[in-house]
């Protein structure tokens, strides 16, 4: 048997295909990119999926804590713009992953 502490089982023949549920974005890029990557570069093509990522409502506007964030990560526009960007960044991580 394979101790679970030792990371060797993620790898094991007899675990099934990996699906990496996350709330939000970059919430299974920052929490598991390890265990991503470890997947991605041993072939076995791990699955990731972000439940709150549709795009908002056409003139939807940013409460203040998203508009501040955005300006910090340097994405401009309404809410629609900032959800664009914000899954370009999920892609552009899971790419590098």
């Amino acid at each position: 048997m394979i101790e679970r502490h030792s990371g060797a089982w993620l790898l094991a023949p007899d675990v099934a295909p990996h699906v990496f549920v996350s709330a939000h974005f970059d919430d299974a890029v920052f929490s598991c990119g390890g265990s991503i990557a470890t997947l991605a570069q041993a072939g076995r093509h791990p699955t990731l999926a972000v439940v709150f990522a549709a795009a908002p409502e056409a003139g939807a506007s940013l409460t203040p804590f998203a508009a501040d964030h955005n300006a910090l990560w340097g994405i401009a526009g309404d809410a629609t713009a900032s959800n664009a960007g914000r899954q370009r960044e999920e892609l552009a991580a899971a790419s590098l992953l």
